[in-house]
């Protein structure tokens, strides 16, 4: 059985600001942008927080995923490298913490589908093996293709990340779901975590906490 955790060598960082639920995150930080049809490709930071809406979205899905693998709790933060976010967890109180380095394999970008998340690995990895030491590395495909979980691991296992989430998107009978693979490069027979995230889902736990909102300003005026 390989190792599964969540954090590469049980380094502790110090987190900028307050660690958020995910349900939060994306009703502060997404769901005020989801409605302009470019807010995945658009790399503008939300609000002052440094990081852009999708960068938030890619978060919340790998702390939706790592918390379904691990059965605990992750929460998702700005960090104060200038970098891409961290994903947090509870020890005895303390919260522990693993940066985060997220990159975009796009429509926009010419090549066929794994040849983009490969280039978008690779180009990641060039930044040396320091700097992807106690990162996890996100790759959020917005792109038609299928995920040949086979394929990506080779591309995994070419790259210097320890874990790398590639997300990707479907549509079926039961509507849009976004699909989470988690490689750990120290495995190389395929993922070690697979989900599928339920969009619909996701935006009601949103819009639940914007609904409670605007009832205690009305029940406050």
């Amino acid at each position: 059985m390989t190792d599964n955790s969540w954090q590469p060598d049980g380094h502790k960082i110090r987190i900028r600001g307050t660690p958020l639920l995910w349900p939060q995150a994306l009703r502060s930080f997404v769901l005020p942008v989801r409605h302009q049809p470019d807010w995945i490709e658009n790399s503008r930071n939300v609000t002052n927080t440094g990081l852009s809406a999708r960068e938030w979205f890619g978060l919340i899905l790998h702390a939706i995923a790592l918390t379904d693998a691990s059965g605990e709790n992750f929460y998702v933060s700005t960090e104060n490298t200038g970098g891409d976010g961290a994903v947090v967890n509870y020890e005895n109180g303390e919260g522990m913490a693993v940066l985060v380095e997220q990159t975009l394999a796009t429509h926009k970008e010419n090549g066929e589908f794994l040849e983009i998340i490969k280039r978008r690995v690779d180009s990641k990895s060039a930044k040396g093996e320091n700097y992807a030491a106690n990162r996890h590395l996100i790759v959020f495909c917005n792109n038609n293709g299928d995920l040949i979980e086979k394929e990506l691991t080779k591309v995994v296992n070419e790259g210097r990340f320890d874990i790398v989430n590639i997300i990707g998107f479907a549509e079926n009978e039961q509507g849009r779901h976004f699909l989470s693979f988690i490689f750990d490069k120290d495995f190389s027979e395929g993922a070690i975590h697979r989900m599928a995230i339920k969009e619909p889902e996701l935006w009601q736990a949103a819009i639940d906490i914007y609904d409670d909102e605007q009832r205690e300003k009305a029940l406050a005026s």
